[in-house]
């Protein structure tokens, strides 16, 4: 049974090539987004609960949305084009009408070089650069990026789910659910996804994986194949790739992978078992005769894994920890002690450590419950 039979998800990854130094000193960077949540503590695990980093920065549309140029115009609100680069020439005075009277007012005067070395990639809705790229690049708009899917929201096997606007548009993550794909293991009904990763900077390749999830947003596991395609135009050829790989991905995952996790949940697991699995998975943090205490993420997976209300439904089991590691990963990795930035977690739930990570607890977890 296919991709196209039932439904399924997927993340993207990152692939960094040269960029110009000049743009980068030009480009200012996004502001955090942050919560004051000290993220060591149970009293801070339990008040993360169902804010999952998707559902504080995804944008979802109160309605069905089945046109990829619906997400695009009506969610997102803009997409990308090609613009000459302004030279700033001196300045020029403009004449403002304030109630009866007009005020002067000097404003820089731009000119373009139609012969520059580099352009920029500039948002539709408010004209600011994002990036600044080579004259022959060829730009991915947001509405190319996302076409493949197009037939699939067609045939209701995807339906849209949230975009999130990272670094003031450089980057931008679609969710697609796949609401025919439910796994169900032992009760639990989990997720599959189709996340679709693009970047504005001419920095990354355009990726799209299969993403698994339990209830309110708590990763599970990226996928092992994931589709890339250079971010360029001939990307448009290679995207009946993508939901061919899907297709062979969600057979794999309505198999194999639920078997996997019923036996893991049949198989008990205690605290002291727990650290073991922590120390196979985490080795340059936990090599032989270092403490558990004095690594500072013990604290949070000990408390997620004995007494944390977001895993409550589930007895000590290879799965627990399994599911305590995806959640994490997914949630809790990528921000300081004391504050928590979703969108820095969000990036960091995405990476390629953390999406490799979760693929080895998924593998230590089946070694450990046959």
């Amino acid at each position: 049974m296919s991709l196209t039979d039932r439904a399924s998800e997927s993340p993207v990854k990152t692939r960094r090539r040269g960029k110009s130094a000049a743009a980068a000193a030009i480009l200012p960077s996004d502001p955090s987004r942050t919560v004051k949540l000290y993220d060591n503590t149970s009293e801070s695990l339990a008040a993360f609960q169902g804010r999952s980093v998707w559902s504080v920065l995804g944008r979802k549309s109160q309605q069905p949305l089945t046109q990829v140029s619906d997400i695009v115009e009506q969610v997102l609100g803009w997409d990308v084009k090609l613009t000459p680069i302004p030279i700033q020439q001196g300045t020029e005075i403009l004449y403002r009408k304030t109630g009866s009277r007009y005020i002067a007012i000097e404003v820089p005067k731009f000119t373009y070089d139609a012969d520059a070395d580099y352009v920029q990639v500039v948002r539709t809705d408010t004209g600011a650069a994002i990036s600044y790229v080579k004259p022959s690049y060829e730009l991915l708009t947001n509405y190319q990026a996302l076409s493949w899917a197009q037939p699939l929201l067609d045939e209701g096997i995807l339906k849209f789910s949230s975009i999130v606007e990272l670094d003031k548009g450089k980057e931008i993550v679609t969710k697609f659910d796949a609401p025919h794909n439910t796994l169900n293991v032992g009760g639990e009904e989990l997720t599959v996804s189709v996340v679709v990763r693009t970047s504005h900077e001419a920095t990354s390749a355009l990726t799209a994986l299969l993403w698994v999830e339990r209830p309110h947003g708590f990763a599970m596991l990226s996928t092992d194949r994931m589709v890339r395609c250079n971010h360029t135009l001939s990307v448009l050829e290679k995207l009946p790739e993508i939901r061919s790989a899907l297709d062979l991905e969600a057979d794999w995952l309505r198999t194999q992978y639920v078997q996997d996790l019923e036996r893991m949940m049949r198989k008990p697991m205690s605290v002291e078992g727990f650290s073991h699995y922590l120390r196979r998975l985490f080795p340059e943090y936990l090599p032989p005769g270092k403490a558990l205490e004095d690594w500072r993420c013990w604290e949070p997976y000990r408390t997620l894994f004995t007494s944390s209300t977001v895993f409550s439904n589930l007895e000590p089991s290879v799965y627990k920890a399994y599911s305590v590691v995806g959640f994490y990963l997914s949630q809790l990795s990528g921000g300081t002690k004391d504050r928590i930035n979703y969108a820095s977690r969000f990036k960091s739930c995405l990476a390629k450590y953390n999406t490799e990570a979760m693929r080895k607890a998924y593998t230590i977890g089946v070694e450990l419950s046959r």
